[in-house]
This record gives structure tokens, C-alpha cells and sequence, in this order.
């Protein structure tokens, strides 16, 4: 993770979102960190909070497997040990992109993922268009995906042009704008565990 005397990296992950519009670090978080938030959240008494993935927000939410399959956990609770260390380390992000892109960030949200052999998301933006409120995303890898589950970055405002692609390696983290990258994750073939986060500008929690 990132130290508190490392502002330098801090700032990378500023300019990079404001040259291409998204940013990604190897070794992040260290592998015993990973394996730590696994254990926490995929343990087999944790494993009943997991649900199948919806698109949308509110009551029109709806589960629909040709767009994404996935199981996945908001985090309403950070625990100490690795889940508090990420979610201190969230908190000082926020507050650099809030000051260096002047977006009033007030709070984020975060979403346990699994996809299993089979699972994708095609090409999307974080935003939705009801509401605007989501305004950098986030995404941390917590195992190796050997094959398959890559995420696709387009280049910034398009649909069709591929800018980057990040294949999911333990301890990488990927930082992007919501409303300007559109993103996918490929056919997985392997299980595919992470972490997202998505940083707002609103102080009340609508229907998500």
C-alpha cells in the first residue's frame, strides 16, 4: 500500500487519470493482505452474504445474466487488520482525487466480487444515467486469474477503441474515471476474487 510519506504515488494516480483517464499499480497489497480478505469474506459463514449480481440502481434493479454474472457483497463493515488498513488507505485516496480534480468526494462504496468459470460483464460505464454520483472507480485484484477475466479499459469517451488491458494478478489495484471509461471484464475461466470501489460526491445513500 501506499505510506503516508509516499505522496508522490498519490500523485501519479492523479496526472495518470487526468492524461488517459485511468491508472493501475502492481503490488498494491501484498499477497498475505489478499489472502487475508479472502479468508474474511469468502469464508464458508460468509459465504450465504454473496448474492447473484443485478444491474441498475433502486427498484429497477434487475438480475440479468447476459449482461453480467457475478456473486457479489457490498461492505458495510471493515473490520480491523487488512479490511481497516484498505479502507484507511481509500479514505486519504479520496481525499487527493477530491482535492487535485475539485469533485467535493464526500464518501465510497465497496463491493466484494466472485466470478466463477463462466463469468463476465460486458462493456459498461459505472455510472448510471439517473444519477451522475459515482465519480472514480476502483478495483483490486485478491487472487491470480490464470486464464480469462481480463479487464478491458477503453480509451477515454469511446466504446471501441481498447486503450488498456489488465489481466487480474493478485495485489493490483486499477483506478479509473466512472463516467469516462467504459470497462469489461472477459469470459472467466478461473475464479476470479476483487474488490471495488466506487468514490461519490453525494452525503446520502440512494438506492443503489
Amino acid at each position: 500500500m501506499i505510506k503516508p510519506e509516499e505522496e508522490s504515488e498519490l500523485e501519479k494516480i492523479n496526472s495518470s487519470l487526468e492524461k488517459s483517464g485511468w491508472y493501475v499499480k502492481e503490488n498494491f497489497l501484498a499477497d498475505d493482505q489478499c489472502d487475508l480478505l479472502c479468508r474474511n469474506f469468502v469464508d464458508n459463514d460468509n459465504k450465504k452474504l454473496f448474492s447473484k449480481s443485478k444491474i441498475g440502481r433502486g427498484y429497477r434493479k434487475d438480475e440479468d445474466g447476459s449482461i453480467r454474472n457475478a456473486l457479489v457483497r457490498w461492505i458495510d463493515d471493515w473490520e480491523e487488520g487488512p479490511s481497516e488498513s484498505l479502507r484507511l488507505e481509500l479514505e486519504r485516496m479520496m481525499k487527493s482525487l477530491s482535492a487535485y480534480f475539485r469533485l467535493s468526494l464526500k464518501r465510497f462504496e465497496s463491493q466484494f466480487s466472485i466470478y466463477n468459470k463462466g463469468g463476465f460483464y460486458h462493456r459498461h460505464l459505472d455510472q448510471h444515467k439517473q444519477t451522475r454520483h459515482r465519480q472514480v472507480s476502483s478495483c483490486l485484484y485478491l487472487n491470480d486469474c490464470p486464464v480469462g477475466g481480463e479487464l478491458v479499459l477503453y480509451k477515454k469517451g469511446t466504446q471501441s477503441e481498447v486503450s488498456k488491458v489488465i489481466k487480474p494478478k493478485k495485489g493490483t489495484f486499477v483506478v479509473f474515471i466512472s463516467g469516462d471509461i467504459y470497462h469489461e471484464v472477459k469470459l472467466v475461466e478461473s475464479p476470479r476474487y476483487s474488490i471495488s470501489t466506487w468514490f461519490r460526491d453525494d452525503e446520502i445513500l440512494p438506492f443503489v
